[in-house]
């Protein structure tokens, strides 16, 4: 849908006619698609951005044409965000609300059964194919919705300040996921384990997203402070002239 796809990448834009514009597709699109899960989630999505509530694994802000003081990235690679000490509105309650309605319509039990117990395809039955095709790919959509949901779940309850609901929101994640080790529910997890005091799992969870991007400066600048965390003075000073040495090469390069 070229309207869903235009809110998701218009989030956060500071460019008011289009956030006017992105408003009202996504109104439309809730009146005509009550029952979709994933438009939902989007309003819960805007929620806990709105609220400061959603981490830096979230897409931000997009910059107005000519305006280069906000930027969107999808990009998972800024610094854990603190929880707040108190809660003083329960500002969360209304983001909960639009995920636990989003979680209801995408009918966590049925597409649970269907990846359990997937319907057999019968090799010689052609006529049957696309249809099968289709519902495999309606499940599959649905499945990665209530991913996202658990994520952005664990997110508010962890920027709530609700450590141990924000585990059990986690838990739920792993539930979902199709493939183990996904980028954004590594950067939840360090979170949660750095804000949790376990900076040697939440050094893991980091190392574990280096994997995918070994030459990232915001990450490295996450281990190192991880480093400080954990009282390796030399590994943190050792992995800061990495980074010095690594923006000479880069500034070297671009120069040529």
């Amino acid at each position: 849908d070229a309207r869903l796809a235009f809110v998701r990448e218009q989030r956060g834009t500071m460019d008011q006619a289009v956030a006017a514009r992105r408003a009202e597709l996504l109104l439309a699109l809730r009146n005509e698609r009550a029952g979709d899960a994933a438009i939902v989630f989007e309003q819960a999505l805007d929620a806990a951005l709105a609220e400061g509530l959603a981490g830096d694994s979230w897409p931000k802000a997009k910059a107005a044409s000519g305006d280069t003081s906000a930027t969107s990235s999808d990009k998972i690679t800024t610094a854990p965000t603190e929880a707040p000490s108190v809660a003083i509105s329960n500002p969360e309650r209304p983001v909960l609300a639009l995920l636990d309605e989003a979680r209801r319509l995408a009918g966590p039990d049925t597409v649970a059964q269907y990846f359990g117990a997937p319907p057999t395809v019968v090799s010689g039955d052609l006529a049957a194919r696309p249809a099968q095709e289709r519902e495999k790919k309606r499940m599959t959509g649905l499945r990665e919705t209530l991913a996202k949901i658990e994520r952005l779940r664990a997110d508010v309850l962890r920027g709530a300040g609700q450590s141990e609901a924000a585990w059990k929101a986690f838990a739920e994640i792993k539930r979902w996921e199709a493939e183990p080790a996904n980028k954004q529910s590594l950067a939840i997890e360090q979170t949660l384990l750095e804000q949790s005091g376990l900076f040697g799992l939440a050094l893991d969870a980091l190392n574990n997203r280096l994997k995918e991007d070994t030459a990232s400066k915001a990450l490295l600048t996450q281990r190192a402070a991880l480093y400080d965390k954990l009282g390796w003075t030399s590994a943190a000073e050792l992995e800061r002239l990495r980074l010095a040495r690594f923006e000479q090469q880069k500034k070297l390069v671009d120069k040529m």
